[in-house]
C-alpha cells in the first residue's frame, strides 16, 4: 500500500472519529436536557383547582400589598390570576364622588373614603367581566393569609372537593365571608349553603347574571357599603348564592389591619351567632 493509500486511511479515520464525538456529545445534551425537564415536570405539572374551574381569576390590591399577594399565589400554585390597582381612596373627597354621581349628598358618616374606593374597584371588575367572553370569575382582595396554605398540594387538597361540588345553579359564591347568621343557612351539601346575609368578599365568584344585578343595585352609594347592598341582594333571592361551609380564604388583619378603618385585628369569623 503507497504512502497516498495511508494518508487517506488516516483522513478516514480521523473523520469517523469526528463523527462519533459529534453523535456523543449530541446525545449527552439531549439526554441531560431530557433529565433537566424531568426533575422539573412534577413541580410544573399539578394544576392549581381553582386555575382549573374559573375562566377569569383576579385580584384586586393596593400597591403595598401587591407582593405579598404575588408570593403567596405563587406559594398556593395559583398561575392564573390578573391584578386590578384598587382605587386609591387618597385621591379623592366625598365630594368628588356626589359629583359623580356615585354616593347621595346625603350619605351615612359610615361610608368612609376606605368604603367607597373598596366598592368601586370591585364594580369596575364585575364591570369588565361583563364586557369579557368569561363565563365566571373568582375575585380575591389582598390581604389573604400566606400561612393558610403551605403549598400547592395542601392548597388542592383542602379545597378541590369544594370545587369539586359547587352546585350546577350557582351565580355568586362566597369562598370567605364572615359575620352571617349562619343558623339561618341552608344546608345544600357537605361544602355549601344558601347564606342568610354573607358579608365580606375576601374571595368570591361571580356568573354574569349576579355581576349585572350587583352592578344595577349597587352602582349608588348611600347608606350601606358594598358587601352589605349585596347581602341585602341575596337575602331577597335577586340572584342565587352559596357560601362555604368553612372560611376558605381567611383575612391576615393581623399584619395588614384595614383600608376600611376596621380595627378589628384578627381575621373575621364567619358566624356572627
Amino acid at each position: 500500500m503507497n504512502q497516498f493509500n495511508y494518508t487517506k486511511i488516516n483522513y478516514y479515520f480521523i473523520f469517523i472519529c469526528l463523527i462519533i464525538i459529534i453523535i456523543f456529545n449530541y446525545n449527552y445534551f439531549n439526554i441531560k436536557e431530557s433529565l433537566t425537564s424531568n426533575i422539573l415536570l412534577p413541580n410544573n405539572s399539578i394544576d392549581n383547582c381553582i386555575d382549573n374551574y374559573f375562566d377569569k381569576i383576579v385580584c384586586i390590591t393596593m400597591p403595598n400589598r401587591k407582593a405579598h399577594m404575588v408570593n403567596t399565589f405563587k406559594q398556593w400554585g395559583i398561575s392564573k390570576v390578573q391584578f386590578f390597582d384598587a382605587i386609591d381612596k387618597s385621591k379623592y373627597t366625598h365630594q368628588d364622588f356626589i359629583d359623580q354621581k356615585i354616593l347621595s349628598r346625603y350619605f351615612h358618616p359610615y361610608l368612609n373614603l376606605g368604603r367607597i374606593c373598596c366598592h368601586l374597584s370591585a364594580l369596575t371588575v364585575y364591570t369588565n367581566f361583563v364586557k369579557s367572553d368569561a363565563k365566571n370569575i373568582l375575585i380575591l382582595e389582598d390581604d389573604l393569609d400566606i400561612n393558610q396554605y403551605k403549598n400547592i398540594l395542601d392548597f388542592n387538597e383542602q379545597i378541590q372537593p369544594y370545587i369539586q361540588n359547587i352546585p350546577d345553579d350557582w351565580e355568586y359564591l362566597n369562598f370567605g365571608k364572615c359575620s352571617d347568621y349562619c343558623n339561618l343557612s341552608i344546608q345544600k351539601n357537605n361544602y355549601w349553603s344558601i347564606p342568610a346575609r354573607p358579608l365580606c368578599r375576601t374571595a368570591i365568584a361571580l356568573k354574569k347574571t349576579a355581576a349585572k344585578s350587583i352592578i344595577k343595585h349597587t352602582s349608588f352609594m348611600q347608606k350601606y357599603p358594598g358587601d352589605i347592598m349585596i347581602s341585602n341582594l341575596i337575602k331577597n333571592k335577586i340572584f342565587l348564592a352559596y357560601s362555604s361551609n368553612t372560611q376558605l380564604f381567611k383575612q391576615d388583619r393581623h399584619n395588614f389591619g384595614s383600608n376600611l378603618e376596621n380595627h378589628n385585628i384578627t381575621h373575621l369569623k364567619m358566624c356572627k351567632d
